[in-house]
């Protein structure tokens, strides 16, 4: 069964939630398609929010274990309903709210939800961070797309004709098996050469890269497949 541990939550210890053999939902403040929210909610045992995200929750009556943030977008009427135990506040104007959450959190899978389809600036920031972050398996979860940072290696099974786009957030190669356009042989960067709207030609698709900076982006009726991926 799954461990959950709460860590360090008093005024001497930086307060982290370490979800061990489960998956999470990190909840962000954008406001989109409900069913795509409570299909990642039913998929995960845990549920966070990074701050305006508790909004959300709360106007979903959904129950969180925790919120993090600076609580600069969190309603009163939100902080209200949230025990305070469940507050964990970090005061630096440094960060974003994704990269505080990132920083507290651990799980097999974090299914980010809210993070797309808002502000492009505030897309673009959630990208970043989640460049930075790659020994943390995170799927972004959009109404129309999913998005995750590849690990160096991943086999995903997909029917054939699955639109998959990648895009380089950095200078890199890879190698596939299973597309319709192989990556082989291809120095991606993200200002000249990006891998938008390739599409699958066989039912197990094999991907690497030399550098875990290549984002993969998959429609969202394929998340189960892509959790079960990064799970192997």
């Amino acid at each position: 069964m799954p461990f959950v541990h709460l860590f360090g939550i008093n005024a001497s210890m930086d307060p982290r939630i370490v979800a061990e053999n489960t998956i999470m939902t990190l909840l962000g403040p954008v406001t989109g398609d409900p069913k795509v929210l409570n299909d990642a909610v039913s998929l995960a045992t845990i549920l966070v929010a990074a701050d305006g995200g508790a909004n959300v929750a709360v106007d979903a009556n959904l129950k969180l274990d925790a919120v993090i943030g600076d609580m600069d977008s969190i309603t009163a009427e939100t902080r209200a309903a949230l025990a305070e135990s469940a507050v964990i506040h970090v005061h630096e104007q440094e960060t974003t709210d994704f990269e505080k959450c990132l920083q507290r959190v651990s799980a097999d899978v974090i299914l980010a939800v809210g993070f797309l389809g808002g502000r492009i600036d505030h897309s673009l920031s959630t990208f970043n961070v989640l460049s930075r972050f790659p020994e943390q398996p995170v799927i972004l979860v959009g109404d129309e797309d999913i998005v995750f940072l590849a690990p160096p290696g991943i086999e995903l099974a997909l029917p054939v004709g699955t639109r998959i786009s990648l895009f380089p957030f950095a200078p890199l190669k890879g190698h596939s098996v299973g597309l319709n356009w192989p990556i082989d042989g291809i120095a991606f960067r993200p200002d000249t050469k990006i891998g938008v709207s390739n599409s699958t030609n066989k039912a197990n698709v094999s991907l690497s890269f030399d550098t875990q900076k290549m984002f993969v982006i998959l429609p969202t009726e394929f998340l189960n497949n892509v959790i079960a991926a990064l799970r192997t």
